[in-house]
Parts: C-alpha cells; structure tokens; sequence
C-alpha cells in the first residue's frame, strides 16, 4: 500500500501543471494537508468533500500555468474553467467526474 510520501513522489517525479485525485477519501482538505501529497507548484485546488470513506475529488494546479476563470461541481463532478493564454485560443475545460454504478464501483471520466 502506498503512504502519502509515496504519492508526492510519485506525482513529483512527472512535474504536472495540473493534477486529478479521485477516491480522495478525505472530507476536508486544508492546505497543510494538500502539501503532504502534492509538490509545492501544485498551490491552487479545488475539491469536493467524501462522504464518509467513499469518493471525494480534489484538482490542483500551478498557478504558473494556469489561473482558474471559474468552476463549479456538485456531488459527484468537479469542473474548473481556465481562460486561455493567447486570446485567439478556446477555453480549455477540465471535467473530473465520478458516476456510481453498483456498491463499492465508480466509472471515471474525464473530458
């Protein structure tokens, strides 16, 4: 089983301007908590609460690369909307959604 160390390795050794956590587990997540798991560049989140032991989301990103134009979410999806750097560019729309199929199984999609 991977500890928490082993997470913010792991997520370190890519460098990732944006990182997708589902299955979070966690009800509540503070910045101290965030920094356990993620490297430092990584200081901008947003998240949405387990409910008990069962899902909870939670996307962070670097403000280097990005600066969050909105988000909004509900139960089981988190989207965030990030305005592009050029302005000839799209919006860039990223979507971390979980579904419920069956006790115990989630479907993830991302779009």
């Amino acid at each position: 089983m991977l500890g928490v160390w082993d997470l913010k390795q792991a997520i370190s050794s890519i460098a990732p301007a944006v990182v997708f956590l589902q299955e979070s587990k966690l009800e509540d997540v503070s910045f101290f908590k965030l920094f356990s798991f993620l490297p430092p560049n990584l200081h901008s989140f947003r998240f949405i609460s387990s409910v008990g032991a069962s899902g909870g989301i939670i996307m962070a990103w670097s403000v280097a690369d990005f600066s969050l134009s909105s988000s909004s979410h509900d139960s089981f999806s988190l989207t965030t909307v990030f305005p592009p750097p050029p302005p000839t560019s799209p919006l860039l729309f990223l979507t971390s959604m979980g579904r419920a199929t069956a006790p115990g199984r989630l479907i993830s999609l991302l779009s």
